[in-house]
């Protein structure tokens, strides 16, 4: 059980964890509202036109660590069997990793403008773009997103939060990203070999690069 200090930090927690998913999930909403009235006379290409090996990853992956977060946000005592105890510094991190996902999330939404779609294959219109987060990184949405989750398990101090992070982000690494390459590679050929040699895939290549046209359009997960 937690209490005194660690309950006060868990109550404010719980508060910033709400208002940064609310404030997160609106701008991808808002983008994604965007991007289907911008192609209305296109075909859409949904989520079940994936195979289904990529969708049972997705839901045996999303939906525990969906359910995890929102099972801690609504009433802590639900997942205080995974609770760790961890430093008060260590949750002041997590803390920041939430908070910091809002504006990169807006930052990399704003970037994809009407170029968003929410499955691994390219559709038609797809562009590449130049600007913001793609310049250095491929698939930052990812990125983002394993930030916030992984800063929910660690502010929440929860075993169970930080693990289904780890398990989607190597689900993401292992599956999601080589089959979203794959189709980026048979749209733009060779322009998208040079992005992948001067990018990194979630993180920033160490090496500096000239800023170059970049950035796929996926919004999966």
């Amino acid at each position: 059980m937690i209490d005194g200090i660690s309950e006060i930090l868990s109550l404010e927690f719980r508060w910033v964890l709400v208002g940064s998913l609310f404030i997160t999930f609106s701008i991808s909403k808002l983008y994604r509202n965007r991007a289907r009235k911008a192609r209305l006379h296109d075909r859409e290409i949904h989520r079940t036109d994936e195979n289904i090996v990529m969708i049972l990853a997705r839901l045996l992956t999303a939906i525990p660590l969906f359910m995890g977060v929102f099972a801690y946000m609504i009433h802590p005592e639900w997942m205080a069997w995974a609770h760790l105890d961890l430093p008060v510094w260590v949750h002041g991190v997590g803390t920041a990793m939430v908070i910091l996902a809002v504006p990169m999330g807006y930052w990399i939404m704003s970037s994809l403008g009407d170029n968003v779609s929410e499955t691994i294959y390219t559709r038609h219109g797809q562009k590449l773009i130049q600007h913001g987060p793609y310049r250095w990184v491929r698939h930052p949405l990812y990125t983002n997103g394993m930030m916030l989750f992984m800063g929910a398990g660690v502010g929440a101090e929860n075993a169970f939060i930080i693990l289904f992070t780890l398990i989607t982000w190597a689900g993401i690494y292992r599956l999601v990203i080589p089959q979203e390459e794959a189709e980026l590679l048979e749209r733009f050929g060779e322009d998208y070999k040079e992005y992948m040699a001067r990018t990194g895939k979630l993180l920033p290549q160490l090496r500096s690069s000239e800023p170059e046209a970049a950035a796929n359009g996926k919004t999966g997960f």
